[in-house]
């Protein structure tokens, strides 16, 4: 009984620790995912002339993104 009580706790030790793994990995994830999305919408507004290329622009995003920084800077193509 001791012994499958001991291999039964090791065990939930184990998974626990998955568990926290992939929660951290989904994390990651999906900072990943929302910083390429901010990227491309600025990215967007740059094509659409939104933001100015005359030289560098730095700035943070709005709403549910504040936290999140940008910083642009025109360079030429040849």
């Amino acid at each position: 009984m001791l012994l499958a009580l001991a291999i039964l706790i090791l065990a939930l030790v184990a998974i626990n620790s998955l568990v926290d793994l992939g929660s951290q990995q989904g994390a990651h994830a999906r900072a990943a995912t929302r910083g390429t999305r901010l990227a491309q919408a600025k990215m967007a507004e740059v094509e659409a002339g939104v933001v100015s290329l005359t030289s560098s622009t730095d700035g943070e995003f709005d709403g549910d993104d504040v936290g999140w920084r940008y910083s642009v800077t025109p360079e030429s193509s040849g």
